[in-house]
């Protein structure tokens, strides 16, 4: 009866204030122990807020919400339960997280929020949560991650990113993160890898899980060869349901050269069985350059007939590169025809130099010859 009138009063407080009434879902944990409540069936639309109880709400230090469907996470479980430590959110197709969300939680240190639908962040999520060491996002739909998501955490050991959508993973995310171990950034379309500046923001970092990127495989050798100077154990495997094919096959020429010595060096250049070409760092900046512009071209232009405004897109784009690749030659020859000419002057002068001394040893020689004479 009490939460019959407590739900009733919120629901008249919200429609007086704002018109429209909002039923707030009381929802029981199943506790197996006095510090673990388990949230079950829960089909919290967007938006709407819901009321987990506990006998013992100070006791609660682990919460999972399992079978449930949660559309946005707001600060319902943080406000009921001040000292929660573990929060698993795994799988409850979960789209957004309402800012401020988590900043009750201040002993929060393990939050699991892996198999969402999550395509963007706030950058201020884990503001509050100093003590956090654990955090999972891996298989949502994330493209970026926010510049200071990660910022104050200095306890973090271990951050999920796998298989998500992200491109670019700039270092500057992971500034202050001294104690950081384990960083996960495998099964994403990434086109860069700033490792060498990982290991000067995460001095720790022992484990670093990147399968299935789309690195040239240069880039890939490069880091293989960082992470083996600087101790750091590189995990490598093959993905058979990769739809990268050729970063899929990146990941399985690596994992052979680490684990077989007799493999050969050179198969880094060499064509593979399934149309796939390794590509050297200077023809992945020219597939970056078209994978990453004519999306945006394409976007941005209102088609009649798509097909063939794309292959003249693309053909425009291709033109454009191929003339950038021009001019950088040119200015290579233009800059390289400028140092030979400078060593040419050099040379001239110093020849200059040399033939009007031996003009004046000659004219010494010819002085002395006559004085002899006479």
């Amino acid at each position: 009866m009490k939460i019959f009138f407590v739900s009733l009063l919120v629901a008249l407080f919200s429609t007086k204030c704002y018109g429209n009434p909002i039923f707030i879902e009381v929802y029981r944990c199943e506790e197996s122990k006095h510090s673990r409540c388990l949230l079950k069936d829960l089909l919290i639309e967007e938006n709407q807020h819901f009321m987990p109880k506990s006998k013992y709400p100070t006791r609660i230090t682990q919460v999972v919400l399992s079978s449930s469907t949660v559309s946005t996470l707001t600060s319902d479980i943080c406000d009921a339960f001040p000292n929660l430590e573990e929060l698993d959110l795994t799988g409850v197709s979960l789209k957004s997280i309402q800012k401020g969300a988590l900043s009750s939680c201040k002993k929060l240190r393990d939050i699991r929020l892996q198999n969402n639908l999550l395509s963007q962040l706030d950058n201020d999520l884990f503001r509050e949560n100093k003590l956090l060491s654990s955090i999972d996002l891996s298989n949502n739909k994330l493209k970026w991650i926010p510049e200071d998501l990660f910022n104050g955490l200095s306890n973090l050991l271990m951050i999920d990113l796998n298989a998500n959508e992200i491109s670019r993973l700039p270092s500057k995310i992971f500034d202050g993160l001294k104690s950081m171990e384990t960083l996960f950034v495998g099964y994403n379309p990434l086109l860069s890898l700033e490792v060498e500046k990982f290991k000067e923001k995460m001095p720790q970092l022992a484990n670093l899980i990147f399968l299935d990127v789309d690195l040239s495989c240069d880039r890939m050798k490069e880091i293989k060869d960082f992470c083996e100077a600087n101790s750091i154990n590189m995990e490598v495997n093959d993905n058979p349901h990769s739809d990268r094919v050729r970063s899929n096959t990146v990941s399985s020429i690596l994992y052979k050269t680490i684990h077989d010595p007799h493999y050969v060096e050179d198969v880094w250049h060499v064509e593979r069985e399934i149309r796939w070409k390794c590509l050297s760092n200077e023809q992945h900046e020219r597939e970056v350059l078209l994978r990453e512009t004519l999306p945006k071209m394409l976007s941005e232009a209102n088609f009649e007939n798509r097909g063939l405004e794309m292959e003249r897109k693309f053909d425009e784009l291709n033109a454009q590169f191929e003339m950038k690749i021009a001019e950088m030659k040119n200015k290579t020859e233009e800059v390289e025809a400028t140092y030979l000419k400078k060593i040419f002057d050099g040379q001239t002068f110093m020849l200059n130099l040399l033939k009007k001394k031996l003009e004046d040893q000659d004219a010494k020689i010819e002085n002395l010859e006559k004085l002899l004479t006479t």
